[in-house]
């Protein structure tokens, strides 16, 4: 058995993406790696990824996957949110809508 994380600590993490049916799917891949690009932390390589993840019944989805060399989960944690206050930022200067679901109480 081989223990990967000795011999290279670098670790992916997802950050789930949705967005409105009519947005303009090429726009939204480039502002999420542009995103990902713009974060100090981000790895250039292996370099950000995003997986267009089809159509669901709220939106567009979409998986951007990102490399860190830190492993430690408070900092991933970090990580995480500051590409999602990014991608919040560019995604309301290029007028992309992120969908809600309209969550009824029984």
């Amino acid at each position: 058995m081989t223990n990967w994380s000795v011999i290279d600590p670098k670790i992916r993490i997802l950050i789930p993406v949705r967005v409105g049916l009519n947005s303009d799917i090429q726009l939204v891949t480039n502002l999420l790696l542009q995103s990902a690009k713009e974060h100090k932390d981000v790895l250039d390589d292996p370099a950000p990824e995003v997986f267009f993840k089809g159509y669901g019944e709220y939106g567009i989805n979409f998986d951007l996957y990102v490399w860190l060399e830190q492993p430690d989960p408070i900092i991933r944690g970090r990580i995480s949110s500051e590409l999602y206050y990014s991608i919040d930022k560019l995604f309301r200067e290029n007028e992309i809508i992120v969908p809600f679901q309209d969550f009824k109480t029984y």
